[in-house]
């Protein structure tokens, strides 16, 4: 009982890696869904044979749960503003967290902000995609900064967040887009 107990764990754990590494390969999650349908319905069809192969069967289950998953969280939002990247516009948005003043001289701050995007306008282009983006501007010391829930325009160029890659710096690519940024 303790070996057939050990062999299915060890075929469930097999089957989830494999699927994961599966999964990372294939960009589209509804492959991962038919194969996790075509594996459940091999498995019942064996169940009910009380075949000496449900074991592989269940192992081939796990695999294809492991591929959906791995192709689920990895299913990202489609970037709302990778057709606006790189142009000057206008932004109207919601500052979602206190802001982050750097002094640059006696006069002069720097002033970073999150922004939920309310509309984005290029001209006579509009749009009002569901996006959160860090706003940086630069302002007088003397001007108080915006607060949460304040309604911020700002016009400035859209452009990618960058990280240097360098090893044992933080990621903060990963780190804003974690946060939805």
């Amino acid at each position: 009982m303790k070996q057939t107990s050990t062999v299915l764990v060890n075929s469930i754990a097999i089957g989830f890696v494999l699927g994961v590494l599966l999964g990372s390969q294939f960009a589209d999650w509804r492959i991962g869904c038919v194969l996790f349908v075509l594996a459940l319905i091999v498995h019942l069809v064996v169940m009910t044979k009380k075949a000496k192969c449900a074991l592989l069967t269940v192992s081939m289950l796990f695999l294809a749960g492991g591929c959906l998953v791995t192709q689920l969280s990895d299913v990202e939002k489609a970037d709302p503003l990778k057709t606006w990247t790189g142009q000057k516009v206008l932004i109207t948005g919601v500052s979602t967290k206190e802001a982050r003043p750097i002094s640059l001289d006696e006069k002069t701050k720097q002033v970073t902000y999150t922004v939920d995007v309310l509309r984005l306008q290029n001209g006579a282009e509009v749009a009002k995609p569901d996006a959160s983006v860090l706003v940086t501007v630069y302002a007088d010391k003397a001007k108080p900064d915006a607060r949460i829930g304040d309604i911020i325009n700002v016009y400035g160029k859209v452009k990618e967040i960058r990280d240097f890659q360098n090893p044992g710096r933080i990621d903060r690519k990963g780190m804003y887009a974690r946060d939805g940024v």
